[in-house]
């Protein structure tokens, strides 16, 4: 019996829960198809030539060869394709005073014995505390150690979308910005990766606002435009001019 099985069978690992479930319904269905009897069926056997011995052989016969690919069977690819993920962008780190203290672990320290509920860490009793030394702790040593967090990451992001910047088709992320209104839907991480790969970050920073993200891409996205234009109708004008 020709068969393209082995040509669909997959190289990586089908999960075992999947195999368990394939190889019960392939179980039942062979289990199913031995227990037919000749006289089940709808259409007169006997003017065919068949009889009990005959018709048994098969069914023997049939169920024989789908056992022979249990295997395969159980190794198909499943038909449900992987959703595809949306590109992931460089971050931009950004850390609050209140956010460093959370993870200093002198401060967490304190409260590793009040942190328990029935035995289990739990993070909602340890806010509360940690709350209560926020607000009467030195908030200044926090708030600068969070400025230099962000600087730090700032610049290392930068230097990320200054490479990426040069290794990038500039023509196609002008068709990705499209136009102002798409740019207008963007949320606040894809203006930073865009801001970055158009090598406008010069000004830009953690805290810079939604709105001014979305301006100077708008504005970056007219002026490229208009400079492509204004290139072609130099280009078209030399042209002219040599024809002549």
């Amino acid at each position: 019996m020709a068969s393209n099985l082995e040509t669909e069978t997959v190289k990586v690992k089908i999960p075992e829960s999947t195999v368990k479930d394939r190889d019960y319904v392939l179980q039942k269905l062979v289990g199913d198809l031995n227990n037919i009897s000749i006289n089940d069926l709808s259409f007169e056997y006997d003017k065919y030539g068949f009889d009990e011995t005959t018709f048994k052989n098969l069914i023997s016969d049939i169920s024989g060869e789908i056992e022979s690919k249990f295997t395969q069977y159980k190794q198909l690819p499943p038909l449900t394709k992987k959703k595809q993920s949306k590109p992931k962008h460089e971050k931009l780190m950004s850390y609050s005073g209140w956010m460093v203290f959370l993870q200093d672990e002198e401060q967490r320290n304190k409260f590793k014995d009040q942190v328990r509920v029935d035995g289990q860490y739990d993070l909602g009793t340890e806010r509360k505390l940690m709350s209560a030394e926020w607000a009467k702790c030195d908030k200044d040593i926090y708030n600068e150690k969070a400025i230099k967090l962000n600087q730090l990451n700032l610049q290392k992001w930068k230097e990320v979308y200054e490479r990426l910047h040069l290794e990038t088709d500039q023509a196609e992320v002008l068709k990705q910005l499209e136009s102002a209104e798409k740019i207008n839907g963007m949320k606040k991480p894809e203006l930073f990766h865009f801001i970055g790969i158009t090598d406008n970050a010069t000004n830009i920073e953690q805290a810079t606002k939604i709105n001014v993200l979305k301006k100077t891409l708008i504005e970056y996205l007219k002026e490229s435009k208009d400079k492509r234009i204004q290139d072609r109708s130099v280009s078209a004008y030399i042209e002219k001019t040599i024809e002549e």
